[in-house]
């Protein structure tokens, strides 16, 4: 009878240890897919009105400006959670436009980042600072000659106007 106890004392400690081992490993795993999870604070319309111009010898500025039309970045939630729809419109001096539709950006840590297949996989991130989105070029394989014209790029910063 002295041997069970100690025994029995022992295994009943085990599946206590190994119960709790299970339930903190579930949490760990439950936190680290919300943690790649794209936050609801970043779905939403970035944008701001800017200048069309276009270069003008006749105007002693060099260029003249025919309206105005916005520059615009919307991410839109997927079903996912890690992925989020992305579409970009950049317009810059002399009618150059970058343009991103329904492109898949993957959360990864702080940001999304967009890789665009049929554009060479060129990449792009946008980080979410201070209610703005902040569009940075990838270094190494950068997106701007692929989707930008000359004067374009995908270093841009806009204020977030609404969320979805």
């Amino acid at each position: 009878k002295r041997l069970r106890r100690p025994l029995s004392f022992n295994v009943s400690h085990m599946k206590l240890a190994l119960a709790l081992v299970g339930i903190l490993s579930t949490m760990h795993c439950i936190a680290s897919e919300n943690a790649t999870q794209v936050p609801r604070s970043v779905h939403g319309l970035y944008g701001k009105r800017v200048e069309v111009c276009f270069s003008s010898a006749n105007d002693p500025r060099g260029y003249q400006c025919e309206g105005e039309t916005a520059n615009t970045v919307l991410v839109i939630p997927l079903a996912t959670q890690r992925e989020a729809l992305v579409n970009m419109s950049l317009q810059f001096s002399a009618g150059h436009v970058c343009q991103v539709r329904e492109d898949i950006g993957t959360w990864q840590a702080d940001h999304l980042a967009v890789t665009l297949p049929d554009q060479g996989q060129c990449r792009f991130d946008l980080y979410f600072p201070n209610r703005e989105v902040l569009i940075k070029d990838d270094e190494t394989n950068p997106c701007t000659p692929r989707v930008c014209g000359p004067r374009g790029t995908l270093n841009i910063r806009l204020p977030r106007q609404g969320g979805l």
